[in-house]
């Protein structure tokens, strides 16, 4: 199994534990043991669904990566007004940048430090807070600056905050400069990552709960054809004695066009025998019509399940899309 087979697998595992094992056997068949199905649904609706299912899972194991990695560059420097910003350095250059929560990143908008020396970006850098009402008098600014390894870069530190309290002094009043301590900044980061994570998968889920509910939609406009096509041909025949067999044309047209249903949307619909009466085409528009009741239950779910937690939400729409592949699959 691939590397990103195994990483796939934990993030499901995390995710939907009670799911995954279904999910991962759809998602990578050479590594799990099928299990026999009456029906089994067609290639190219489980693609796009497990297409779907996959993008998010890897999307999600992606950004926390990126997230957990640490960014290029020998030093660390955080400043926490309220807006919480990170410098990573690289000698005394900025290498890059962001905003620790909403108003860090609002601080550093339209601004960028990357290529300037820390000391002109930490000046430049509390002159705009000042200007914007973030830093104000009686203000306390917090500073945190680490090498790669973790440990305090005490040089470091020292000269960043003789420069920070030379701008407190010289522009605000009773403003003071304190030391970010170690838990401190494990809570802001802790809190990035997860805000930054959860928002990324809120609009992944988004996203999949619109691509599921548009192939709901569009397997009950097939059976919205379906059900004209089986009343037309009711009609058509103006059948009075419901025991009457069905002339063979017209069980060939409706197991055609059920055929081509069937071969894009997994359904429990049979298809008419060959010694069908008319009394078995009511019976098959029944079908039609609990079948997309059914569909109708699945996307009043999707539009409901906004107020449930993320946890929830996955599982719910996994479930979803798992019952719309495997009809049959009590």
């Amino acid at each position: 199994m691939s590397e990103i087979e195994k990483k796939l697998k934990r993030e499901m595992d995390a995710k939907v534990p009670d799911l995954k094992e279904k999910i991962m056997a759809e998602a990578f068949p050479e590594t799990a043991v099928r299990q026999s199905r009456g029906k089994s649904a067609p290639f190219a609706l489980r693609r796009a669904i497990y297409s779907v299912c996959i993008v998010v899972a890897l999307a999600a194991i992606i950004i926390t990566a990126a997230l957990l990695t640490p960014p290029p560059g020998g030093t660390t420097v955080v400043v926490s007004i309220n807006p919480r910003v990170e410098f990573v350095l690289d000698d005394d250059t900025i290498v890059s940048q962001k905003g620790l929560n909403e108003d860090g990143v609002t601080l550093l908008l339209n601004d960028n430090y990357v290529g300037m020396n820390i000391n002109q970006a930490v000046d430049k850098l509390l002159g705009r807070a000042k200007s914007l009402g973030f830093l104000k008098d009686n203000r306390t600014v917090k500073l945190a600056v680490n090498y790669s390894n973790g440990k305090r870069a005490e040089k470091e530190y020292r000269e960043l905050s003789a420069l920070i309290t030379d701008f407190l002094s010289a522009n605000l009043r009773g403003a003071s400069l304190a030391l970010l301590t170690e838990d401190e900044l494990e809570d802001i980061i802790d809190s990035y990552d997860e805000k930054a994570l959860n928002g990324f998968q809120e609009r992944q889920l988004a996203e999949f709960r619109e691509k599921l509910a548009q192939v709901i939609r569009t397997k009950m406009n097939g059976l919205d054809e379906l059900k004209d096509l089986v009343t037309e041909q009711i009609s058509a025949c103006g059948v009075t004695d419901k025991k009457e067999r069905i002339p063979e044309t017209v069980i060939a047209d409706i197991n055609g066009a059920l055929k081509d249903f069937l071969f894009e949307f997994p359904s429990e619909i049979s298809l008419l025998s060959e010694k069908a009466k008319f009394e078995d085409l009511e019976e098959l528009t029944e079908e039609i019509d609990d079948v997309k009741e059914d569909l109708a239950d699945a996307l009043e779910e999707i539009d409901e399940g906004h107020e449930d937690d993320l946890k929830d939400r996955i599982e719910d729409l996994f479930e979803i899309a798992w019952e719309l592949m495997n009809p049959d699959d009590d």
